[in-house]
Protein backbone atom coordinates (compact mmCIF):
# COMPACT_ATOMS: atom_id res chain seq x y z
CA UNK A 1 0.00 0.00 0.00
CA UNK A 2 1.02 3.75 -0.66
CA UNK A 3 0.13 6.74 1.82
CA UNK A 4 -0.45 10.01 -0.58
CA UNK A 5 0.20 13.15 1.60
CA UNK A 6 -1.02 16.62 0.44
CA UNK A 7 0.87 19.20 3.10
CA UNK A 8 -1.33 22.78 2.58
CA UNK A 9 -0.51 26.16 4.23
CA UNK A 10 -3.66 25.28 6.08
CA UNK A 11 -4.46 21.85 6.01
CA UNK A 12 -2.63 18.20 5.77
CA UNK A 13 -4.62 15.57 3.70
CA UNK A 14 -3.33 11.86 4.09
CA UNK A 15 -4.61 8.79 2.16
CA UNK A 16 -3.91 4.99 2.06
CA UNK A 17 -3.82 3.75 -1.64
CA UNK A 18 -4.76 0.18 -2.55
CA UNK A 19 -4.42 -0.34 -6.42
CA UNK A 20 -5.12 3.03 -7.33
CA UNK A 21 -7.83 3.25 -4.37
CA UNK A 22 -8.09 5.18 -1.86
CA UNK A 23 -9.47 3.15 1.43
CA UNK A 24 -9.02 5.33 4.10
CA UNK A 25 -8.15 9.09 4.70
CA UNK A 26 -8.10 11.71 7.19
CA UNK A 27 -7.71 15.66 7.28
CA UNK A 28 -5.81 17.40 9.50
CA UNK A 29 -4.81 21.73 10.63
CA UNK A 30 -1.00 21.70 8.76
CA UNK A 31 1.04 21.59 12.24
CA UNK A 32 3.45 24.43 12.87
CA UNK A 33 5.89 22.42 14.22
CA UNK A 34 7.70 20.51 11.29
CA UNK A 35 8.67 17.63 14.30
CA UNK A 36 4.83 16.82 15.22
CA UNK A 37 3.94 16.32 11.25
CA UNK A 38 7.04 13.89 11.46
CA UNK A 39 5.30 12.19 14.08
CA UNK A 40 1.70 12.41 12.85
CA UNK A 41 2.60 10.70 9.87
CA UNK A 42 4.91 8.05 11.45
CA UNK A 43 1.95 7.16 13.73
CA UNK A 44 -0.63 7.18 10.83
CA UNK A 45 1.61 4.78 9.06
CA UNK A 46 1.66 2.50 11.54
CA UNK A 47 -2.07 2.36 12.27
CA UNK A 48 -2.30 1.28 8.69
CA UNK A 49 0.30 -0.83 8.30
CA UNK A 50 2.23 -2.18 5.79
CA UNK A 51 2.74 0.68 3.82
CA UNK A 52 5.28 0.07 1.53
CA UNK A 53 6.38 4.07 0.21
CA UNK A 54 4.78 7.75 0.77
CA UNK A 55 4.05 10.22 -1.72
CA UNK A 56 4.18 13.83 -1.17
CA UNK A 57 2.48 17.05 -2.40
CA UNK A 58 4.04 20.14 -0.63
CA UNK A 59 4.36 23.55 -1.43
CA UNK A 60 7.18 25.94 -1.47
CA UNK A 61 10.83 25.09 -3.33
CA UNK A 62 12.41 22.04 -2.11
CA UNK A 63 16.01 21.06 -2.65
CA UNK A 64 17.67 17.95 -3.69
CA UNK A 65 17.09 16.54 -0.54
CA UNK A 66 13.73 17.15 -0.41
CA UNK A 67 14.00 19.89 2.54
CA UNK A 68 12.04 23.07 2.18
CA UNK A 69 14.13 26.00 1.48
CA UNK A 70 11.40 28.73 0.33
CA UNK A 71 8.23 29.02 1.63
CA UNK A 72 5.07 31.78 1.56
CA UNK A 73 2.94 29.09 3.61
CA UNK A 74 5.27 27.22 5.77
CA UNK A 75 8.18 29.24 7.14
CA UNK A 76 8.69 27.07 10.24
CA UNK A 77 9.24 24.10 8.02
CA UNK A 78 12.39 25.51 6.14
CA UNK A 79 15.63 24.11 6.99
CA UNK A 80 13.88 21.06 8.62
CA UNK A 81 14.56 17.17 6.93
CA UNK A 82 11.16 16.25 7.01
CA UNK A 83 10.80 13.44 4.96
CA UNK A 84 13.94 11.58 5.37
CA UNK A 85 13.25 11.50 9.05
CA UNK A 86 10.11 10.21 8.02
CA UNK A 87 11.63 8.05 5.79
CA UNK A 88 14.51 6.77 8.28
CA UNK A 89 12.08 6.02 10.88
CA UNK A 90 9.44 4.09 9.06
CA UNK A 91 12.28 2.42 6.85
CA UNK A 92 10.40 2.90 3.47
CA UNK A 93 11.21 5.72 0.67
CA UNK A 94 9.73 8.97 0.79
CA UNK A 95 8.97 10.45 -2.50
CA UNK A 96 8.08 14.48 -3.25
CA UNK A 97 7.27 17.05 -5.67
CA UNK A 98 5.73 20.36 -5.47
CA UNK A 99 1.67 19.91 -4.36
CA UNK A 100 0.79 21.88 -7.93
CA UNK A 101 2.88 19.69 -9.63
CA UNK A 102 1.18 16.27 -8.65
CA UNK A 103 -2.01 18.16 -8.55
CA UNK A 104 -1.60 18.54 -12.35
CA UNK A 105 -0.35 14.65 -12.74
CA UNK A 106 -3.41 13.40 -10.71
CA UNK A 107 -5.71 15.75 -12.45
CA UNK A 108 -5.06 14.29 -16.16
CA UNK A 109 -3.97 10.65 -14.99
CA UNK A 110 -7.32 9.83 -13.05
CA UNK A 111 -9.29 13.23 -13.59
CA UNK A 112 -8.82 13.69 -17.25
CA UNK A 113 -8.04 9.84 -18.21
CA UNK A 114 -4.91 10.92 -20.12
CA UNK A 115 -7.66 12.37 -22.52
CA UNK A 116 -5.24 15.23 -23.23
CA UNK A 117 -1.30 15.72 -24.07
CA UNK A 118 -0.92 18.88 -21.82
CA UNK A 119 -3.03 20.18 -19.09
CA UNK A 120 -2.15 23.16 -17.52
CA UNK A 121 -3.69 23.04 -13.48
CA UNK A 122 -4.46 26.35 -11.43
CA UNK A 123 -4.33 26.09 -7.49
CA UNK A 124 -6.09 28.35 -6.02
CA UNK A 125 -5.85 27.93 -2.13
CA UNK A 126 -4.01 29.31 0.64
CA UNK A 127 -1.51 29.78 -1.99
CA UNK A 128 -1.31 30.62 -5.64
CA UNK A 129 0.48 28.21 -8.15
CA UNK A 130 0.08 26.36 -11.19
CA UNK A 131 2.51 23.81 -13.19
CA UNK A 132 1.83 22.20 -16.64
CA UNK A 133 1.96 18.49 -17.17
CA UNK A 134 2.72 17.89 -20.55
CA UNK A 135 3.23 14.25 -23.17
CA UNK A 136 3.44 12.41 -19.75
CA UNK A 137 5.32 14.62 -17.47
CA UNK A 138 5.74 18.10 -15.71
CA UNK A 139 7.09 21.09 -17.60
CA UNK A 140 9.77 22.33 -15.61
CA UNK A 141 13.47 23.66 -16.12
CA UNK A 142 16.28 23.78 -14.39
CA UNK A 143 15.66 26.66 -11.63
CA UNK A 144 12.01 25.47 -11.17
CA UNK A 145 9.18 22.82 -11.76
CA UNK A 146 6.48 25.17 -11.33
CA UNK A 147 5.33 28.43 -12.85
CA UNK A 148 5.73 31.24 -10.16
CA UNK A 149 2.35 32.84 -10.56
CA UNK A 150 3.10 34.16 -6.96
CA UNK A 151 5.51 36.18 -7.97
CA UNK A 152 4.15 37.42 -11.43
CA UNK A 153 4.01 41.45 -11.57
CA UNK A 154 0.92 43.24 -13.28
CA UNK A 155 0.29 46.71 -14.27
CA UNK A 156 -1.93 48.64 -11.77
CA UNK A 157 -5.00 47.56 -12.26
CA UNK A 158 -8.00 50.19 -11.53
CA UNK A 159 -11.76 50.62 -11.65
CA UNK A 160 -13.86 53.70 -10.94
CA UNK A 161 -15.68 52.10 -8.33
CA UNK A 162 -12.41 50.48 -6.73
CA UNK A 163 -13.72 47.51 -6.22
CA UNK A 164 -11.57 44.63 -4.97
CA UNK A 165 -13.71 41.84 -6.91
CA UNK A 166 -13.36 43.69 -10.05
CA UNK A 167 -9.60 43.95 -9.78
CA UNK A 168 -9.27 40.05 -9.07
CA UNK A 169 -11.53 39.17 -11.73
CA UNK A 170 -9.33 41.70 -14.35
CA UNK A 171 -5.86 40.14 -12.96
CA UNK A 172 -7.40 36.15 -12.56
CA UNK A 173 -8.33 36.90 -16.48
CA UNK A 174 -4.96 38.39 -17.55
CA UNK A 175 -3.42 35.48 -15.79
CA UNK A 176 -5.43 32.97 -17.94
CA UNK A 177 -5.12 34.52 -21.23
CA UNK A 178 -1.22 35.17 -20.93
CA UNK A 179 -0.64 31.57 -19.65
CA UNK A 180 -3.05 30.15 -22.90
CA UNK A 181 -1.30 32.79 -24.97
CA UNK A 182 2.05 31.26 -23.86
CA UNK A 183 2.09 27.71 -22.93
CA UNK A 184 -1.50 26.72 -25.74
CA UNK A 185 -2.32 24.13 -23.32
CA UNK A 186 -5.41 22.07 -24.56
CA UNK A 187 -7.06 22.52 -21.10
CA UNK A 188 -7.40 24.61 -17.73
CA UNK A 189 -8.09 23.12 -14.75
CA UNK A 190 -9.01 25.14 -11.93
CA UNK A 191 -8.77 23.66 -8.16
CA UNK A 192 -8.01 24.38 -4.33
CA UNK A 193 -9.35 24.98 -1.15
CA UNK A 194 -10.91 28.14 -2.45
CA UNK A 195 -12.28 27.23 -5.73
CA UNK A 196 -16.05 26.79 -4.78
CA UNK A 197 -16.14 29.95 -2.33
CA UNK A 198 -15.04 32.14 -5.19
CA UNK A 199 -16.10 30.37 -8.18
CA UNK A 200 -19.58 32.70 -9.15
CA UNK A 201 -17.90 35.40 -8.33
CA UNK A 202 -14.50 36.14 -9.46
CA UNK A 203 -13.54 32.73 -11.47
CA UNK A 204 -16.04 32.34 -13.42
CA UNK A 205 -16.05 36.09 -14.89
CA UNK A 206 -13.14 35.69 -15.20
CA UNK A 207 -13.00 32.89 -17.41
CA UNK A 208 -15.28 33.95 -19.99
CA UNK A 209 -13.60 37.21 -19.91
CA UNK A 210 -10.37 35.29 -21.03
CA UNK A 211 -12.43 32.51 -23.44
CA UNK A 212 -14.26 35.54 -25.21
CA UNK A 213 -10.94 37.50 -25.61
CA UNK A 214 -9.29 33.52 -26.78
CA UNK A 215 -11.62 33.06 -29.29
CA UNK A 216 -11.14 35.91 -31.35
CA UNK A 217 -7.25 35.20 -31.23
CA UNK A 218 -6.54 31.90 -31.47
CA UNK A 219 -7.32 29.23 -33.97
CA UNK A 220 -7.79 26.82 -31.55
CA UNK A 221 -10.17 26.15 -28.85
CA UNK A 222 -8.55 25.87 -25.34
CA UNK A 223 -11.44 24.14 -22.89
CA UNK A 224 -11.37 25.59 -19.16
CA UNK A 225 -12.72 23.99 -16.30
CA UNK A 226 -12.95 23.29 -12.90
CA UNK A 227 -11.02 19.86 -11.92
CA UNK A 228 -12.94 16.71 -12.36
CA UNK A 229 -11.00 15.15 -8.75
CA UNK A 230 -11.40 16.98 -5.46
CA UNK A 231 -7.88 16.14 -4.15
CA UNK A 232 -5.74 15.83 -7.14
CA UNK A 233 -2.58 16.47 -5.72
CA UNK A 234 -3.26 13.00 -3.35
CA UNK A 235 -3.75 10.95 -6.51
CA UNK A 236 -0.69 12.46 -8.18
CA UNK A 237 1.46 12.04 -5.06
CA UNK A 238 0.14 8.07 -5.33
CA UNK A 239 1.16 8.09 -8.52
CA UNK A 240 4.27 9.51 -7.90
CA UNK A 241 5.37 6.71 -5.26
CA UNK A 242 3.49 4.12 -7.61
CA UNK A 243 5.60 4.53 -10.59
CA UNK A 244 8.77 3.88 -8.80
CA UNK A 245 7.88 0.55 -8.23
Amino acid sequence: MILAIDLGGTYCRMAVFNNGNIITQKKIESPANPQELVDLVVNYSKENYPIHRIGVGAPGFWDNDCVLRQSINLPNYIGYPIWSEISTRLKIPCYLKTDVELAAMGEMIFGQNNEYQNLLYINIGTGLGSALYKDGQIFSTEYSPTLRLEFMVYPLIESKEHDEKLKSIAILSSTITNLACILAPQIICFGGGKIEKNWDEIIGPAIKNAQDYLSKVLTYPIKIEKAKLEYPTLYGAYQLANQKN
